[in-house]
């Protein structure tokens, strides 16, 4: 299968182009001039750089593909609210221009990487996918936004979707300022893990994971459009997965809860059921918190 897959520098995206090449598809990697770094050259039959909003060359580009990953966009959820422009523009009307080259190359099959962001803070032990979103930030209203547009796009006929709400994405390639990331560099200075609030839980779901979620649905076979959780469906909180870090590095190193604050917008429990997606998507997570930090240690590679 030829597959197109924007935002292929960035963190899930470099672990898509893997995971498909290997599976044995052809991938054409799009990456945004801000936005990361190419792929391998194994691992990509193409890798092309341009602007998201330049949706003839989207078309050109895409013109020989059979199914579009869609995962190009910023992914910080506080940078959100100093830029909340910049979000909207990336990832509501990026969508649009996606789906505009879409259109114009005849390609009628889309996979959107959206988040589990959209759901903001639920009474719930888990959420499912039917749940009215309630986004907390300005990342997760231009999730919602492009969703929209994406299920506009399938209930018009112009094209079939799936969508997909990854929730907390850690291994190797995360970002520094991540949650796993500031625990592991502190560990690894020697000093006392200092951390605002332990009682925040999370469902924390290896990329790898993610990216096979990913494979599994550009084989989906939708009719109009189908929404997945991508979750594991077991809850860490943040004091949990600061002692498996270091139990997994051997340290000792104390962890400090510091006690600041709650913002107004932080979400303090998001767990996935990911039911629907292990019966109709064919996909589970397949690695534990312990399993997937220890990989992300032995890779030593963060973004």
């Amino acid at each position: 299968m030829k597959i197109f897959v924007t935002g292929a520098g960035g963190f899930i995206g470099r672990a898509t182009v893997r995971i498909l090449a290997r599976s044995g598809h052809e991938v054409t990697a799009h990456v945004a001039p801000t936005e990361g770094e190419m792929p391998a050259p194994s691992e990509a039959t193409a890798c092309v750089h341009f602007a998201i909003e330049n949706a003839a060359e989207f078309a050109n580009r895409m013109a020989a593909c059979e199914v579009v990953v869609h995962l190009a966009g910023p992914a910080a959820v506080a940078a959100s609210f100093g830029d909340p422009e910049e979000y909207m523009r990336s990832h509501a009307v990026g969508t649009c221009a996606v789906i505009s080259a879409m259109r114009r190359a005849g390609v009628r099959r889309l996979v959107y990487v959206s988040s589990a962001e959209i759901y903001g803070r639920r009474d719930e032990p888990r959420v499912r996918e039917d749940m009215t979103p309630s986004p907390r930030s300005p990342y997760a209203a231009a999730k919602v936004g492009a969703e929209a547009i994406v299920a506009a796009a399938a209930r018009g006929g112009l094209l079939r979707a799936v969508v997909l709400r990854p929730f907390s994405v850690y291994g190797p390639g995360q970002r520094h300022a991540s949650l796993l990331a500031r625990i592991i560099d502190q560990a690894q200075s020697g000093t006392d893990i200092q951390l605002r609030d332990l009682t925040p839980t999370r469902d924390y779901c290896f990329v790898d994971d993610v990216a096979n979620a990913i494979r599994s649905a550009c084989h989906h076979a939708a009719s109009e459009i189908a929404i997945f959780n991508v979750g594991t469906g077991i809850g860490t909180s943040v004091g949990q997965l600061a002692a498996i870090a270091t139990e997994v590095m051997g340290t000792s190193a104390p962890v400090i809860e510091l006690g600041a604050d709650r913002g107004a917008s932080e979400i303090f429990r998001l767990i996935a059921d990911p039911s629907h997606a292990r019966l109709e998507l064919g996909w589970q997570a397949s690695v534990d918190v312990r399993t997937g930090i220890a990989r992300t240690l032995e890779a030593g590679a963060l973004a």
